[in-house]
């Protein structure tokens, strides 16, 4: 491949697992609206500060570019002559395909005749747009959507996807699509390494070349976090994608008990999954109805409080003061970016890379997990 006219980040897990994508894909939007421009064809990257001198901007400084919403670390524009993301021969061909330029080579200044920046699409759940779109990557362009749908049992990559350069994180199964230099899968998960995907995913574009490194987490809170409001209310999280994930729900009352007891207000928080699997928590809960009310609640949250589970990564990664539940699987690989973790004690936690993977019948190590445990390091969270 020549040129790429488009990106498209292909993401379609669950809450979490999209979550902790997420830095991926600001990684790759700052390389897109840089330029393109690869690290080297050894893969090093160039030093963050460095790239930061070149293009004016510093560490600390939020945005640039005055009257613009640009998360901290986006250049305003490419600041140097490029080569595109396939490099060697022909790098630095136009992005666009050459449309009406004939054989006209890209000088790689900005603002060259016939120059134009790649695009960037996101293509996955639409409510996760409201997390992609401030990155500069829309909400799944119709033509390449059904290309992406296409590519499912298809014998050949599709010509609608020549010029196009498709990013696709996944946990551990490469998609069943065809293979192509077009294609770069990111997979998050390697049998035997207690590795996080976020990390993983993140290395896997620098060894293409992609610039990874820079502060995501501070761009995520600017972005999304940025009217956080805490009150009283200290918000837990019962439920879980698998049971055994779960502490029991009679510990988490008890909890809410000591925490009224303290002028705290403790609020139930339920999802689909929890109201599909018949749980039943006490009269004072939430049920929002879309990530944006899930979002609102978190933000004026003191603290929160649930097992292995997607909005607790939301909830870390918006700076509330997070306290994550372990028991079969592994926080080295699954905590939330910045949350406290309780993991359990039992000699035979944690027993499963994968949730899908846990077998065991009785699920005792969560249960083994004490109130009194739970609540000393949420009290100290609190400042109590």
């Amino acid at each position: 491949m020549r040129m790429a006219d488009k990106v498209l980040f292909v993401h379609h897990g669950a809450l979490g697992d999209f979550l902790l994508a997420w830095p991926a894909l600001w990684a790759v939007a700052r390389w897109v609206r840089g330029g393109m421009e690869l690290a080297g064809e050894d893969g090093e990257e160039r030093d963050e500060r460095e790239m930061e001198k070149r293009r004016g901007i510093g560490g600390k400084t939020p945005f640039v570019n005055k009257g613009t919403t640009v998360p901290r670390g986006f250049p305003p524009e490419p600041p140097f002559p490029q080569k595109t993301f396939m490099g060697g021969e022909g790098a630095g061909d136009r992005m666009d395909g050459d449309r009406g330029g004939g054989d006209r080579k890209d000088d790689g200044r900005p603002g060259a005749p016939g120059r134009q920046k790649a695009c960037l699409w996101f293509v996955g759940e639409k409510q996760r747009s409201a997390w992609t779109e401030p990155l500069g990557a829309r909400f799944r362009e119709p033509d390449a959507a059904r290309a992406i749908d296409g590519l499912f049992g298809a014998r050949a990559w599709p010509e609608s996807l020549e010029k196009t350069l498709v990013i696709w994180p996944g946990l551990e199964k490469r998609p069943p699509v065809p293979e192509h230099e077009n294609l770069w899968f990111l997979p998050g998960c390697v049998p035997g390494e207690r590795v996080s995907p976020r990390r993983r995913y993140l290395d896997e574009l620098a060894k293409r070349g992609v610039p990874v490194h820079g502060d995501y987490a501070g761009a995520f809170r600017e972005l999304f976090a940025a009217r956080r409001e805490p009150d009283k209310t200290v918000l837990l999280f019962p439920g879980t994608g698998h049971p055994r994930k779960a502490w029991p729900l009679v510990k988490y009352l008890e909890l809410a008990v000591r925490l009224a007891a303290r002028g705290f207000r403790p609020i139930c928080v339920l999802g689909p999954v929890e109201t599909q699997q018949g749980l039943r928590a006490p009269a004072d809960c939430a049920r929002p109805q879309s990530l944006a009310e899930l979002t609102a609640l978190l933000l004026r949250a003191a603290a929160v409080v649930g097992g292995d589970t997607g909005p607790l990564h939301l909830a870390a990664m918006l700076g509330a003061p997070t306290l994550s539940l372990f028991g079969p699987t592994d926080p080295a690989v699954w905590a939330p970016l910045g949350a406290r973790v309780l993991a359990a004690k039992d000699a035979c936690a944690p027993c499963a890379a994968l949730a899908p993977a846990i077998g065991c019948a009785h699920g005792r190590c969560l249960a083994e997990l004490t109130v009194d445990a739970v609540w000393t390091a949420l009290a100290a969270m609190l400042g109590d």
